[in-house]
């Protein structure tokens, strides 16, 4: 029996590549959603998966670290946190280290994870630990209120959690009071919740988010309790004037001095504790002392003394999986530029050359990664991917179906760029349909998705024009674009050899209704008029000729 070969395969039935890559494709989006099935606990010794790891620790604190050092937190950091979360918890752990390092990322997706910590303490009895490690900023702040407790290493910060959207003229701190009741009270929340369960200050968390927050700290000189006070509460205790504020015999006083936990020193202490012109944002020592911190913990092994665990005892690390990763890197800009190009050029080659081929696929798949990559991560909806296949189904019924290119076609275009540009701005929190433009990152996006758009197109125009002058003079890339016809190579052959040529001078053999057949010289030719009628003998004269049709008209000489 003889074997198929299989280039020649491919090429008969390009279907089957399309089934082969989109099939790629599909797996690679089930394990960056679903990730590894936990398993029950191993017994054997040569077992080394983090998972199985877990079970060596001691009964009373079974850990397990989970880095979250991510660059923007989206909904794929939110999956990774509680895929990675439960793989542990199936194998025993019941204490989370979330190990932080992030400047912030998308609003939804950061309250996604706090709220998804603090259900485990609450509803599961897990406890979990935020560790900064540098910094946890935005978005990583709200993370660690969402955890038990906070430890902080030895350089490390925490706080600005702001609202900051993009302006005419850069980064501007949100000044809407609407957008302060939608969006600032949304992330309140979690800091509410984070007061109640960890029992931090509330004026205190608040002034995380609203830079319009002055905090003091006061002390009665006679019980010893401490308050954090706006300044009216402040006037209220101690007094207005600065005179009274200094009187050694009022009950209470302002607190000038704190011991750093990190060199045991006693510092001054500035006040207000947060300015009414900024975010409250804390290093180390003062997140101790200001009681978010529990401790300051360097390395894993001032870890492994704070949770009890003994010093020969390896946590494990469970760490994102390279799907994972591969969704955030099919995110980035340049990469989603590259893939806009990619369909531009696939497009173009595939009208160019016969047949469904390889361009046209390659264009198929950069699409599917276009729209199927921010979908995973939260950019993008079900509705931006509609809008899109609608833009495209104009398109096609302009190209192939009407004559020309109009309305549809047009239309077509402008849902395509409305739909790919919606894929950059992340969802709004809350039940809606369509997006809106409340959320900081939303006019960050709308920055971001034009200018991937015109640098993808931009590229893209730049290749079309590569397609067709230089390439298809290779004869590598003849295959894809074969090189434009020659006149000679698709004129018809002249069965005339050189005869009956325009201007030439003959007699109608027959008569001419209006086809019939005429000599010239020697030469039987088959001639047509343009619709008159005329009688065998006449001198008639060629007037037009395209291929075998020759084009006679009666010669002004026999009038």
């Amino acid at each position: 029996m003889q074997l198929l070969n299989r280039k020649s395969l491919l090429r008969k039935h390009p279907y089957i590549l399309a089934c082969y890559l989109f099939g790629t494709l599909a797996l690679l989006v089930g394990a960056a959603s679903a990730g590894p099935t936990p398993s029950a606990p191993l017994q054997n010794e040569t077992t080394t998966t983090a998972a199985a790891a877990l079970t060596t620790l001691p009964i009373q604190v079974i850990a397990a670290i989970i880095p979250l050092h991510d660059d923007m937190i989206d909904d794929v950091t939110t999956q990774s946190l509680e895929r990675r979360a439960e793989a542990a918890i199936a194998t025993g752990a019941n204490t989370l280290i979330i190990e932080l390092n992030t400047p912030g990322g998308m609003v939804s997706s950061s309250v996604d994870s706090a709220r998804y910590l603090r259900n485990l303490s609450e509803n599961r009895g897990i406890r979990s630990i935020a560790w900064v490690r540098d910094e946890a900023i935005s978005g990583g702040t709200m993370i660690a209120m969402g955890a038990d407790q906070i430890i902080m290493s030895g350089v490390s910060t925490i706080g600005d959690v702001g609202v900051i959207m993009m302006g005419p003229g850069g980064a501007e701190t949100a000044q809407d009071p609407a957008l302060d009741a939608k969006v600032e009270s949304y992330v309140l929340a979690i800091f509410d919740s984070a007061a109640s369960h960890n029992g931090y200050d509330r004026l205190l968390c608040e002034a995380f988010v609203r830079h319009e927050i002055e905090v003091w700290w006061v002390e009665n000189q006679e019980t010893g309790e401490r308050r954090f006070v706006t300044p009216e509460m402040k006037d209220e205790l101690l007094g207005k004037s600065a005179e009274a504020q200094s009187n050694p015999d009022s009950p209470w006083r302002l607190i000038t001095t704190y011991i750093d936990p990190k060199d045991g020193k006693e510092k001054v202490l500035p006040q207000p504790v947060d300015s009414g012109t900024r975010l409250l944002t804390m290093d180390q020592s003062m997140a101790q002392v200001l009681g978010f911190s529990k401790k300051i913990v360097r390395d894993e092994t001032e870890l492994k003394a704070y949770l009890g665990i003994s010093a020969s005892t390896d946590i494990p690390r469970l760490e994102r999986v390279w799907s994972e990763d591969l969704v955030s890197w099919l995110t980035s800009p340049i990469v989603r530029a590259i893939l806009i190009a990619m369909i531009g050029l696939g497009a173009y080659a595939e009208f160019h050359t016969p047949g469904l081929g390889l361009a046209g696929l390659v264009a198929l798949i950069a699409l599917a990664l276009m729209l199927g990559a921010p979908y995973l991560t939260g950019l993008a909806n079900i509705w931006e991917i509609i809008i899109v296949i609608i833009g495209i189904a104009l398109i096609a019924v302009e190209l192939l179906v009407i004559p020309g290119f109009g309305f549809l076609g047009l239309t077509g275009i402008g849902l395509v760029l409305v739909g790919l540009l919606a894929t950059f701005i992340p969802e709004t929190p809350g039940p809606q349909f369509l997006p809106t433009f409340d959320l900081p990152e939303s006019f960050e996006g709308i920055k971001r998705g034009l200018l991937t758009l015109s640098g993808g197109m931009t590229i893209a125009v730049v290749g079309m024009i590569t397609l067709s002058r230089y390439l298809p003079k290779l004869k590598v890339m003849q295959g894809i674009m074969p090189e434009n016809p020659t006149v000679a190579s698709v004129m018809i052959d002249d069965t005339y050899q050189g005869l009956a040529r325009v201007g030439d001078i003959g007699l109608a053999e027959t008569p001419l209704r209006p086809a019939g057949k005429a000599r010239f010289g020697s030469t039987l030719v088959d001639v047509v008029t343009r619709g008159e009628f005329l009688n065998a003998g006449d001198r008639i004269e060629i007037v037009e000729r395209e291929g075998y049709r020759v084009v006679v008209a009666r010669l002004e000489s026999n009038a």
